[in-house]
């Protein structure tokens, strides 16, 4: 491994921790694609959702040149709130996975690439309606000359493509509350070199709360002066 390959893998992994140590402070672990765990995460000030992320697959695998052949051991999920009544799942390179390495990585003359899909639902905790709205895909990579990193994530009717160009795609969503996403990641080294951190999935939801059974404050004030009559009447007996 080259010495400006060495800076880049220090440089890629440094970004994925501070996004791990700041916008996914409370991330819980998911376990890998190839032996996932419960992978879910409740978020709103009044617990109103949960996002669960379920059924992941390891699809295929590619290379050209000697490029990693990586496996679904190499994928680690996290699982975290977003923020108000966002979820995240983010997916990074298992150093301890069948493939050496602490990124996902292409050396010049090289290039990896791996699908890998899930499904998410969207619960609502509380009366009331859900509904997926938007996502928002990026990366946190590094590249060395012409060197690129890329993770397109397709999730029926859209996709965001997200690069070392366009670090972060946002899309909107036709609502819901399930989706199949499928990720497509590629690093591709031409005459430089790429590595990729950290793939993040982002997803914005909508909640309208049920008050069909809140009566309304006009109805309060009717009920007061039920109360306030009833009391006057007994001091009158």
């Amino acid at each position: 491994m080259t010495s400006h390959f060495k800076a880049l893998f220090v440089k890629s992994i440094g970004a994925s921790f501070l996004l791990l140590s700041a916008g996914v402070a409370l991330a819980t672990p998911c376990g890998s694609v190839s032996s996932p765990t419960t992978c879910s995460v409740t978020v709103g000030g009044s617990n109103e959702l949960t996002y669960t992320f379920t059924d992941f697959a390891f699809l295929n695998t590619a290379q050209t040149g000697t490029g990693p052949l990586y496996q679904a051991g190499d994928v680690l999920i996290n699982v975290a709130s977003g923020g108000g009544l966002s979820g995240i799942v983010s997916f990074s390179k298992n150093p301890n996975g069948p493939t050496p390495g602490i990124v996902f990585a292409a050396n010049a003359g090289e290039s990896s690439g791996i699908t890998f899909s899930y499904t998410l639902t969207l619960t609502a905790n509380v009366p009331g309606s859900a509904s997926l709205i938007s996502m928002t895909n990026s990366i946190q990579s590094s590249n060395l000359g012409n060197g690129i990193g890329a993770d397109q994530l397709i999730l029926s009717p859209v996709n965001c493509l997200a690069t070392t160009i366009t670090p972060s795609q946002v899309c909107a969503l036709s609502g819901g509350t399930t989706a199949s996403a499928g990720n497509i990641l590629t690093v591709t080294g031409n005459t430089g070199n790429a590595s990729i951190g950290t793939v993040n999935n982002l997803f914005n939801a909508t909640f309208t709360p049920d008050t069909s059974g809140v009566p309304e404050p006009a109805t309060y004030g009717l009920i007061g002066a039920g109360l306030l009559a009833l009391r006057f009447l007994k001091r009158r007996v």
